[in-house]
């Protein structure tokens, strides 16, 4: 048995021990707000904050939505896909605005699809099978699958409730799913 002070060093317990091959089993729940999958939210939403912030986009497209490598990520530059995914991105905040978040999800991983095509046209066909897979079935492919995937439609209701209640702009929800991890 391990015990921890609290959730926030829970996760980095939970990782090492699972780095080294330990089987867990958590027996205190942890608060939607604290999973792993309102950091992606998080993450995403803290992109359409600023949405012409390229490194922003590009932080991004390397951490877990997409784990792009740094050498894919320098040839999308080169080729104009994050100059898409900015302009794109300035679309996604004004949808986000007036409170429609899981459309703008929704077609933020219908990008994946088109990014899963480049991939493969740079010869990063395991980049490429990834990425080809609806997010759901990526969220479901990982460890605490089912959790992860009830967690991530918890959070996007909750937002959209949130939104409905007339918060609208990315910091402000930013804010309100970060003090409510705490």
């Amino acid at each position: 048995a391990v015990l921890v002070r609290g959730a926030k060093h829970e996760r980095a317990v939970l990782d090492s021990l699972a780095d080294a091959g330990v089987p867990t089993v958590v027996i205190r729940s942890r608060s939607v707000f604290a999973r792993p999958v309102a950091e992606l939210l998080v993450s995403f939403l803290r992109s359409l904050e600023r949405p012409r912030d390229v490194p922003a986009w590009k932080g991004l497209l390397a951490d877990d939505f997409f784990r792009l490598p740094s050498s894919l990520l320098l040839r999308f530059e080169e080729t104009g896909l994050i100059d898409e995914l900015v302009e794109r991105g300035g679309i996604w905040r004004e949808e986000l605005m007036a409170g429609h978040l899981r459309k703008v999800l929704d077609s933020f991983f219908r990008f994946s699809v088109e990014i899963a095509g480049r991939a493969r046209a740079e010869g990063r066909d395991d980049v490429a099978a990834v990425l080809e897979q609806p997010w759901p079935r990526r969220l479901l492919a990982g460890r605490e699958g089912k959790r992860h995937w009830t967690d991530w439609n918890h959070l996007v209701d909750l937002c959209q409730a949130r939104q409905a209640e007339g918060v609208r702009e990315p910091a402000d929800l930013v804010g309100w799913l970060e003090a409510s991890a705490d």
